[in-house]
Protein backbone atom coordinates (compact mmCIF):
# COMPACT_ATOMS: atom_id res chain seq x y z
CA UNK A 1 0.00 0.00 0.00
CA UNK A 2 2.64 2.25 0.91
CA UNK A 3 4.02 2.09 -2.22
CA UNK A 4 0.59 2.53 -3.99
CA UNK A 5 0.74 6.17 -2.53
CA UNK A 6 4.52 6.55 -2.98
CA UNK A 7 3.56 6.05 -6.88
CA UNK A 8 0.39 8.95 -6.79
CA UNK A 9 2.83 11.20 -4.76
CA UNK A 10 5.59 11.43 -7.90
CA UNK A 11 2.68 11.41 -10.51
CA UNK A 12 1.31 14.72 -8.74
CA UNK A 13 4.44 16.74 -8.47
CA UNK A 14 5.24 15.25 -11.89
CA UNK A 15 1.83 16.98 -12.61
CA UNK A 16 2.64 20.17 -10.83
CA UNK A 17 5.84 21.13 -12.05
CA UNK A 18 4.74 20.60 -15.41
CA UNK A 19 1.55 23.00 -15.10
CA UNK A 20 3.61 25.40 -13.60
CA UNK A 21 6.22 25.72 -16.61
CA UNK A 22 3.63 25.70 -19.16
CA UNK A 23 1.94 28.44 -17.37
CA UNK A 24 5.57 30.15 -17.30
CA UNK A 25 5.70 29.69 -20.22
CA UNK A 26 2.89 31.18 -21.66
CA UNK A 27 3.36 34.38 -19.60
CA UNK A 28 6.98 34.96 -20.85
CA UNK A 29 5.71 34.46 -24.70
CA UNK A 30 2.46 37.05 -23.83
CA UNK A 31 5.38 39.47 -22.02
CA UNK A 32 7.49 39.22 -25.12
CA UNK A 33 4.92 39.71 -27.74
CA UNK A 34 3.95 43.11 -25.39
CA UNK A 35 7.55 44.56 -25.73
CA UNK A 36 7.55 43.74 -28.91
CA UNK A 37 4.35 45.68 -29.97
CA UNK A 38 5.22 48.82 -27.54
CA UNK A 39 8.49 49.13 -29.78
CA UNK A 40 7.27 48.66 -33.27
CA UNK A 41 4.04 51.14 -32.00
CA UNK A 42 7.06 53.55 -30.78
CA UNK A 43 9.31 53.44 -34.14
CA UNK A 44 8.93 56.28 -36.72
CA UNK A 45 10.70 57.73 -39.73
CA UNK A 46 13.00 60.64 -38.73
CA UNK A 47 11.92 63.69 -40.15
CA UNK A 48 13.66 67.09 -40.40
CA UNK A 49 11.94 70.47 -41.49
CA UNK A 50 13.26 74.19 -41.87
CA UNK A 51 11.02 76.92 -42.12
CA UNK A 52 12.03 80.88 -42.75
CA UNK A 53 9.47 83.61 -41.54
CA UNK A 54 9.32 86.26 -39.58
CA UNK A 55 10.76 86.75 -35.85
CA UNK A 56 7.49 86.98 -34.02
CA UNK A 57 4.96 85.29 -35.77
CA UNK A 58 4.86 82.24 -38.39
CA UNK A 59 4.71 84.36 -41.57
CA UNK A 60 6.84 82.97 -44.34
CA UNK A 61 9.92 84.80 -45.32
CA UNK A 62 11.74 84.39 -48.02
CA UNK A 63 14.26 87.66 -47.98
CA UNK A 64 15.99 89.55 -45.36
CA UNK A 65 17.83 92.55 -45.65
CA UNK A 66 20.36 94.46 -43.33
CA UNK A 67 18.03 95.56 -40.04
CA UNK A 68 15.52 93.26 -40.95
CA UNK A 69 16.11 89.68 -39.83
CA UNK A 70 14.07 86.49 -39.77
CA UNK A 71 13.67 83.46 -37.78
CA UNK A 72 14.89 79.86 -39.25
CA UNK A 73 13.93 76.93 -37.41
CA UNK A 74 14.18 73.16 -38.03
CA UNK A 75 11.35 70.90 -36.86
CA UNK A 76 12.19 67.12 -35.66
CA UNK A 77 9.98 64.06 -35.23
CA UNK A 78 10.39 60.64 -35.41
CA UNK A 79 6.81 59.97 -37.01
CA UNK A 80 4.82 62.07 -35.47
CA UNK A 81 6.31 62.55 -32.56
CA UNK A 82 8.35 65.40 -31.27
CA UNK A 83 11.74 64.79 -30.20
CA UNK A 84 13.64 67.13 -27.84
CA UNK A 85 17.24 67.85 -26.63
CA UNK A 86 18.47 67.35 -30.11
CA UNK A 87 21.20 70.13 -30.96
CA UNK A 88 20.32 71.36 -34.62
CA UNK A 89 23.25 73.13 -36.66
CA UNK A 90 22.28 75.95 -38.97
CA UNK A 91 24.98 76.90 -41.70
CA UNK A 92 25.05 79.87 -44.55
CA UNK A 93 27.20 81.62 -46.66
CA UNK A 94 28.95 83.96 -44.46
CA UNK A 95 28.99 86.73 -46.93
CA UNK A 96 25.35 86.84 -46.95
CA UNK A 97 23.68 85.62 -43.45
CA UNK A 98 24.89 85.48 -39.83
CA UNK A 99 23.08 83.77 -37.31
CA UNK A 100 22.43 84.93 -33.98
CA UNK A 101 23.60 82.90 -31.69
CA UNK A 102 26.98 83.46 -33.67
CA UNK A 103 27.48 79.84 -33.15
CA UNK A 104 24.02 78.53 -35.72
CA UNK A 105 23.13 75.92 -33.19
CA UNK A 106 20.29 75.89 -30.99
CA UNK A 107 18.50 72.60 -29.14
CA UNK A 108 15.08 71.60 -30.23
CA UNK A 109 12.31 72.15 -27.57
CA UNK A 110 9.44 69.81 -26.36
CA UNK A 111 7.59 70.63 -29.73
CA UNK A 112 11.01 69.31 -31.67
CA UNK A 113 11.37 72.73 -32.98
CA UNK A 114 14.80 74.45 -32.65
CA UNK A 115 15.40 78.24 -33.97
CA UNK A 116 18.42 80.68 -34.45
CA UNK A 117 17.83 84.44 -35.95
CA UNK A 118 19.63 85.08 -39.82
CA UNK A 119 20.92 88.45 -40.17
CA UNK A 120 22.07 90.01 -43.38
CA UNK A 121 25.76 89.48 -43.13
CA UNK A 122 26.04 94.08 -44.10
CA UNK A 123 23.77 96.27 -45.43
CA UNK A 124 26.04 96.31 -48.43
CA UNK A 125 25.22 92.54 -48.74
CA UNK A 126 23.10 91.18 -51.57
CA UNK A 127 22.11 87.89 -53.46
CA UNK A 128 20.37 84.42 -52.66
CA UNK A 129 21.93 81.74 -50.87
CA UNK A 130 20.45 78.81 -48.65
CA UNK A 131 20.55 77.90 -45.24
CA UNK A 132 20.86 74.70 -44.23
CA UNK A 133 20.22 72.80 -40.79
CA UNK A 134 21.41 69.11 -39.74
CA UNK A 135 20.99 67.21 -36.71
CA UNK A 136 21.61 63.60 -35.50
CA UNK A 137 18.27 61.66 -34.67
CA UNK A 138 18.71 59.27 -31.93
CA UNK A 139 16.15 56.14 -32.87
CA UNK A 140 16.00 52.91 -31.66
CA UNK A 141 18.74 51.22 -33.56
CA UNK A 142 21.62 53.51 -34.77
CA UNK A 143 21.19 57.70 -35.22
CA UNK A 144 20.23 59.02 -38.68
CA UNK A 145 21.70 61.91 -39.76
CA UNK A 146 19.31 64.13 -41.34
CA UNK A 147 19.80 67.93 -43.34
CA UNK A 148 17.27 70.32 -44.66
CA UNK A 149 17.41 73.80 -46.40
CA UNK A 150 15.92 76.57 -47.51
CA UNK A 151 16.43 79.42 -50.24
CA UNK A 152 16.79 82.96 -49.36
CA UNK A 153 18.06 86.68 -50.78
CA UNK A 154 19.53 89.54 -49.44
CA UNK A 155 18.31 93.41 -50.68
CA UNK A 156 21.13 95.63 -50.06
CA UNK A 157 20.12 98.06 -47.43
CA UNK A 158 19.36 102.09 -48.03
CA UNK A 159 21.89 102.91 -45.12
CA UNK A 160 22.41 106.68 -44.29
CA UNK A 161 24.35 108.72 -41.78
CA UNK A 162 22.53 111.72 -40.57
CA UNK A 163 24.66 115.42 -40.16
CA UNK A 164 26.80 115.46 -36.94
CA UNK A 165 24.82 116.97 -34.27
CA UNK A 166 26.46 119.55 -32.11
CA UNK A 167 24.84 120.06 -28.62
CA UNK A 168 27.49 123.26 -28.60
CA UNK A 169 28.38 124.36 -31.71
CA UNK A 170 29.65 127.58 -30.00
CA UNK A 171 32.20 126.54 -27.59
CA UNK A 172 34.54 128.83 -25.35
CA UNK A 173 37.90 128.56 -24.80
CA UNK A 174 38.63 124.53 -23.64
CA UNK A 175 34.99 123.70 -23.63
CA UNK A 176 33.07 120.43 -24.00
CA UNK A 177 30.42 119.55 -25.91
CA UNK A 178 28.54 116.17 -26.57
CA UNK A 179 28.24 114.82 -30.11
CA UNK A 180 26.07 112.34 -31.87
CA UNK A 181 24.97 110.55 -35.38
CA UNK A 182 22.09 108.84 -36.35
CA UNK A 183 22.12 105.89 -38.81
CA UNK A 184 19.27 104.42 -40.63
CA UNK A 185 18.42 101.88 -43.13
CA UNK A 186 15.93 102.11 -45.24
CA UNK A 187 14.49 105.06 -42.73
CA UNK A 188 14.53 103.16 -39.43
CA UNK A 189 17.07 104.00 -37.17
CA UNK A 190 19.27 100.71 -37.43
CA UNK A 191 19.44 98.17 -34.25
CA UNK A 192 22.01 96.22 -35.20
CA UNK A 193 25.01 97.83 -33.63
CA UNK A 194 27.54 99.50 -35.69
CA UNK A 195 30.81 101.64 -35.28
CA UNK A 196 31.43 104.83 -36.23
CA UNK A 197 34.36 106.91 -35.95
CA UNK A 198 35.13 110.95 -35.52
CA UNK A 199 37.89 112.79 -36.70
CA UNK A 200 38.74 116.35 -36.89
CA UNK A 201 41.69 118.09 -38.12
CA UNK A 202 41.65 119.90 -34.47
CA UNK A 203 41.96 116.39 -33.06
CA UNK A 204 44.39 115.21 -35.12
CA UNK A 205 46.53 117.58 -34.50
CA UNK A 206 46.07 117.45 -30.79
CA UNK A 207 44.66 120.82 -30.03
CA UNK A 208 40.80 119.03 -29.48
CA UNK A 209 40.29 115.47 -27.64
CA UNK A 210 37.31 113.82 -29.24
CA UNK A 211 36.15 110.42 -29.07
CA UNK A 212 37.77 108.25 -31.51
CA UNK A 213 34.92 106.11 -32.11
CA UNK A 214 31.21 104.86 -30.62
CA UNK A 215 29.02 101.88 -31.59
CA UNK A 216 25.65 102.73 -32.23
CA UNK A 217 22.80 101.81 -29.79
CA UNK A 218 19.38 102.04 -31.51
CA UNK A 219 20.88 103.79 -34.57
CA UNK A 220 22.51 106.46 -32.27
CA UNK A 221 26.18 106.98 -31.54
CA UNK A 222 27.29 109.39 -29.29
CA UNK A 223 30.55 111.01 -28.99
CA UNK A 224 32.51 113.83 -26.92
CA UNK A 225 34.35 116.50 -28.40
CA UNK A 226 36.86 119.05 -25.87
CA UNK A 227 38.80 121.96 -27.21
CA UNK A 228 42.37 122.27 -25.87
CA UNK A 229 43.51 124.94 -27.58
CA UNK A 230 41.80 124.91 -31.50
CA UNK A 231 40.56 128.28 -31.43
CA UNK A 232 38.66 128.03 -34.48
CA UNK A 233 36.32 126.12 -36.62
CA UNK A 234 36.90 122.14 -36.60
CA UNK A 235 34.81 120.04 -39.28
CA UNK A 236 34.23 116.83 -37.53
CA UNK A 237 33.37 113.87 -39.71
CA UNK A 238 31.82 110.71 -38.55
CA UNK A 239 32.52 107.74 -40.75
CA UNK A 240 30.55 104.14 -40.72
CA UNK A 241 34.16 102.04 -40.26
CA UNK A 242 34.35 99.85 -43.34
CA UNK A 243 32.41 102.43 -45.75
CA UNK A 244 32.95 105.32 -47.03
CA UNK A 245 29.53 106.69 -45.97
CA UNK A 246 30.44 109.16 -43.72
CA UNK A 247 28.72 112.96 -42.48
CA UNK A 248 30.23 116.04 -40.80
CA UNK A 249 29.44 119.02 -38.53
CA UNK A 250 31.08 122.35 -37.38
CA UNK A 251 32.02 123.17 -33.88
CA UNK A 252 33.92 126.51 -33.46
CA UNK A 253 35.82 127.10 -30.19
CA UNK A 254 36.64 130.60 -28.87
CA UNK A 255 40.38 131.34 -28.35
CA UNK A 256 41.48 131.69 -24.80
CA UNK A 257 41.38 135.05 -23.17
CA UNK A 258 44.81 136.63 -22.94
CA UNK A 259 44.68 136.15 -19.25
CA UNK A 260 44.18 132.34 -19.30
CA UNK A 261 47.02 131.89 -21.41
Amino acid sequence: MSRFFHRVDVLTKRFLTTSVLVGTAVLLSGCSGAVSNDSAAATGTPTLAITLTELTSATARTSIAFGNPAKVSATIRNGTTPVAGVVVTFTTDPTLGTFSPAAGTALTDASGVASVTLSAASFSASGAGTVSAAASIPTSTTPVALTQSIGYSVGAANVTISPVAIQTAALSAFGTTALSVTVSSSGQPTTVPLEVKFTSPCALSGKAALTASATTVNGIANATYRDIGCAAADTITATITGTTLSSSGVVTSAPPAVGSI
